[in-house]
Parts: C-alpha cells; sequence; structure tokens
C-alpha cells in the first residue's frame, strides 16, 4: 500500500480545484476571497493591452479624453452603487470605453446610455423606452441594472474576463468560444480568435482604459475637478410629481436653466415629464426647494427648505405640524396624504420648514434619544437567530423607537446574528 504524504494531498487538491477553476478569479471564489481589482501591474506587459493602450495614446487619444472630461459627473455615483454591489473597483471605467462616460451615446446596433444597454437587455433589467423616456440614458437606474447584469454574469462565468466578453457579445457568443477553444482561459480564447473581432478587443481595451484612468497625469491626460455638488449626481436631489411638468415653464418659475434641467434628466425623450403620478425628476440640491415649490404650488415664502422626518409610534400629523410651526394641510398636499389618521410609525415624511422654525436642530429626522434616569441600566445584548426588534423591546419592556435611538439605527436598518446592541432599561426601586 502506498502512503501519500500530506503536502502532496495538499497538492493534489489544489490542481483539482485549479483544473474546475481554470481562472484565478475562480480560483480565489473557491477560497472565498472577495475580488476588489481586476487589474494588476502585469497586465499592462500583455501585448494586446499594450497594443490598445498605443491607440489610446495616438489614434483614438480624444475618445479617451472626452471620456475622461465627462467621468467626473457620475464617477462618485457609480462607485457608490458598484460598491453597494461588491463589484471589483475597475468596472467603473468601463463606460470609458463603452460611451465615454455619456449618457446620450447611441450605437448603430441601437445600444444606448453609458453601459450601452441593447433595448432587450435594458428591459430585462427593469430600463424602461418609450415615447416619453429611455431609462438606458438614465445614469442612476441604469448603472443599478449594470451592477444586476454584471453580477448575474459573474455568477454564471466566475471569471471577470468571461464576464466582459459576455458583456460585450452576449452569452451564447462565449458559450461558443469556450467549447469551440476547450478552455475558460480569456487569453487563450482571445489569441485564437474564437470571439469576434470586437471583443476580441474589447478586453485589451477595457485594462488599458483602466491603465490610464489611473495613471491619467503620465500619460497626459487631464480630468477636470467638477466646481460643486450641483454639478455631481450623486448629489442631485429628486422630486416627485403628481402631474406632468412642462420642463420650460418649470425652467422660468424656478430659475433652473432647462438646459440644466436635461443634463440631469437624460432619460427624458420630450420637454415635458411623463403622464406618470409619482414620476420623479432630477435636479441639483441648491435648486431643490425652489423646485419643490413650484411643483407643489407653494408660494417661497412659505417653503424655506424641506426635509424628511420620521413618524413615532402614537404620534398624529397635526402634532407633527404643531412641533415645526407649520400646517397639517401643507404637510397632507407635499407627501399626498388623503387621509391624515392613516400614518403610522417609521413612515418617512416631507415637513416644510418656513422662516419661523429654520433655526431648529437640523437632525430632527433622526430618533430621538431617550432620557436617562439614575435608574437606568445599560445592557449589551448580541443579536441571536430569529431575533427581530420587536420581540427584543417586547423582552426588555422598552420600545423599537428607544432601540433605534440609542444604537443610532433606522427602521430600514439591517441586524444579523452575531451584531451587538445597547438596551436600555428601567431598573424597579426596592426597599
Amino acid at each position: 500500500m502506498v502512503m501519500i504524504k500530506r503536502t502532496n494531498i495538499f497538492s493534489i487538491v489544489i490542481l483539482l480545484l485549479l483544473m474546475i477553476y481554470p481562472s484565478i478569479n475562480g480560483f480565489n471564489l473557491a477560497f472565498g476571497i472577495t475580488y476588489k481589482s481586476l487589474y494588476n501591474d502585469d497586465i499592462i506587459k500583455n501585448r494586446l493591452v499594450e497594443k490598445s493602450l498605443n491607440r489610446f495614446l495616438k489614434r483614438e487619444r480624444s475618445f479617451i479624453q472626452r471620456g475622461l472630461n465627462n467621468m467626473p459627473y457620475y464617477l462618485d455615483l457609480v462607485e457608490k452603487i458598484f460598491e453597494d454591489y461588491n463589484l471589483p473597483h475597475d468596472l467603473v471605467y468601463l463606460p470609458l470605453i463603452e460611451s465615454a462616460y455619456s449618457p446620450r451615446a447611441f450605437s448603430r446596433t441601437g445600444a444606448a446610455g453609458i453601459w450601452q444597454f441593447m433595448p432587450g437587455t435594458g428591459k430585462e433589467y427593469g430600463l424602461k423606452v418609450d415615447f416619453w423616456m429611455d431609462e438606458r440614458r438614465d445614469p442612476k437606474k441604469s448603472t443599478v441594472a449594470a451592477a444586476r447584469h454584471l453580477r448575474d454574469l459573474y455568477r454564471v462565468y466566475k471569471d471577470w474576463g468571461l464576464v466582459l466578453a459576455a458583456y460585450n457579445s452576449g452569452m451564447g457568443s462565449v458559450n461558443r468560444a469556450i467549447r469551440r477553444s476547450k478552455s475558460r482561459d480569456i487569453w487563450r480564447i482571445i489569441t485564437g480568435r474564437y470571439l469576434k473581432r470586437e471583443t476580441c478587443e474589447y478586453i485589451p481595451r477595457f485594462y488599458a482604459s483602466v491603465e490610464i484612468a489611473r495613471n491619467y497625469e503620465e500619460y497626459g491626460f487631464r480630468i477636470q475637478e467638477i466646481k460643486s455638488e450641483d454639478e455631481n449626481f450623486l448629489y442631485a436631489k429628486e422630486v416627485k410629481l403628481d402631474y406632468p411638468v412642462d420642463l420650460t415653464i418649470l425652467s422660468k418659475k424656478s430659475g433652473l436653466p432647462l438646459k440644466k434641467i436635461m443634463f440631469f434628466n437624460p432619460e427624458l425623450r420630450r420637454y415635458i415629464t411623463p403622464p406618470i403620478k409619482g414620476y420623479q425628476i432630477r435636479v441639483p440640491s441648491s435648486y431643490y426647494v425652489l423646485v419643490f415649490s413650484v411643483c407643489h404650488n407653494i408660494k417661497p415664502e412659505e417653503l424655506i427648505d424641506v426635509r424628511e422626518y420620521i413618524v413615532h409610534t402614537g404620534e398624529t400629523l397635526g402634532e407633527i405640524a404643531s412641533m415645526f410651526q407649520t400646517n397639517q394641510a401643507l404637510i397632507s398636499r407635499l407627501n399626498g396624504i388623503k387621509n391624515p389618521e392613516k400614518i403610522y410609525a417609521g413612515q418617512k415624511i416631507m415637513v416644510p420648514v418656513n422662516d419661523k422654525n429654520k433655526d431648529m436642530d437640523s437632525d430632527f429626522g433622526l430618533y430621538k434619544i431617550p432620557k436617562r434616569s439614575f435608574l437606568t441600566q445599560e445592557i449589551n445584548y448580541t443579536i441571536k437567530k430569529g431575533d427581530n426588534l420587536w420581540l427584543i423591546a417586547k423582552r426588555f419592556c422598552t420600545t423599537i423607537e428607544d432601540l433605534l435611538a440609542v444604537n443610532g439605527l433606522s427602521f430600514s436598518s439591517v441586524l444579523y446574528p452575531g451584531d451587538n446592541i445597547k438596551i436600555w432599561v428601567d431598573l424597579p426601586l426596592t426597599r
């Protein structure tokens, strides 16, 4: 009987894993390693990547510079969404080669937006295209759709090279290339020309664009810093509409230039918003109050600001109006509340702020910290499987609002088994 040493067994396991997951990404996935970057210093030495890089530095230099000019307006938004979906950061540079980071980019084949969604794929991920709008050109909605699409492709291929190829040419083409090449190595597939020419060039172009975006000054490119948050899509605010709005009239009444309205709402195909109740238009943060007041027929002097408030247990709309020195009818109108008696704990409503209450604490949207007496004891509690805030509050004779306030949480916060929270409990007096 032949004895196999432990080290040899480990080597065999490694070889088997490499056979099952021929790409380094798949190998990392097998060991539970989270990937944060697709790029490494050796990739630029790849002959095909170097060729694409030289092309960008010469023939297509203006195209790349245009993408770098557009990128700052959307980059913070894209980074946040991709971080939420736990995607590699380098993918935020993909629109540089897709569309030069332009929401209004439109290809000969019918792809549109910064992520160049085709109508079918866009519809699959919930992007509407009709007479009024083309949501493939909406930077926020299309980026969420792109994040979901890339995540779904990775779940199939477990290799970012194959994912990028599938994003460009479709899963059918990639599956055929894998069968014909008998390999899942994207570079072998590319050099063997098992994919169409555009896709074979697409992967090297992506890595070359990442190299430039990371080291743009070294290659003689420039990225202009945006002047204020009013130009950054991440900080834009959304105004909910109850009826279609003529954007030319909105521009005149609010003072917000029509060009700026269309810049923040590139999905709109008309100068009037879609006849959809609850449709939201995006505006710069500094114009939010003006646009809000115009859209809701409120005099500007009645509405210096609008803030979000979270309803507490037992509160009525009248009490909230009294608290902020405004009137109940105005709150109802702002939030489309037909029956003031049907508000509920945890509901988020918009509260008008006028010249009387503008100096009130700006953090009133947070839960109020309960008062602590000499009888109050702080308990550290570890969340267990099956726990929820209602059960915990009932067990310790407290309220959900107090639990949220003490721990700086909101109703949308998610707690997992093993998380620790603080509970304030008033001890009974004993003789």
